[in-house]
């Protein structure tokens, strides 16, 4: 195992948060409830490229109708937002917020990787009402 995979799952644990562990592939995979609504996201310390990768995936993929208006709503949180961006695979609808921290020469510790799971998961969350909204209109 790498530094950085250590360090995600290091962070997890002092979270207390229940995960899946793929030491082969340095990936954690984990459920987070948002409202009702359970949300899977994944950390992956990619060692070689210096990249602590972290999304979330919103449980209801987007039908090929609604896909306009979401791309839209899309734009506009992106427009604003600082850390993360949301994305929608134009191929079969799914929502994901994701979160990139590049880490130069392994610069992480568990305070990084809580943040990047905090904005991967907010990315979703705090805009959970607008694209349930798009969904049903």
């Amino acid at each position: 195992m790498n530094k950085m995979y250590n360090t995600i799952i290091q962070a997890l644990d002092e979270l207390e948060l229940h995960y899946d562990r793929d030491d082969e592939h340095c990936m954690a995979d984990l459920k987070i409830m948002c409202e009702t609504t359970p949300f899977h996201l994944r950390m992956v310390a990619m060692e070689d490229q210096e990249v602590l990768y972290c999304f979330s995936v919103f449980p209801i993929y987007v039908p090929e109708d609604k896909r306009p208006a979401m791309c839209e709503l899309i734009n506009a949180i992106n427009y604003d937002k600082v850390i993360g961006l949301l994305t929608m695979d134009p191929k079969d609808g799914q929502l994901t917020s994701r979160v990139t921290c590049s880490l130069d020469n392994g610069a992480i510790n568990t305070k990084i990787v809580t943040i990047a799971l905090q904005q991967a998961i907010c990315g979703l969350e705090d805009n959970y009402a607008a694209i349930l909204k798009v969904l049903a209109a």
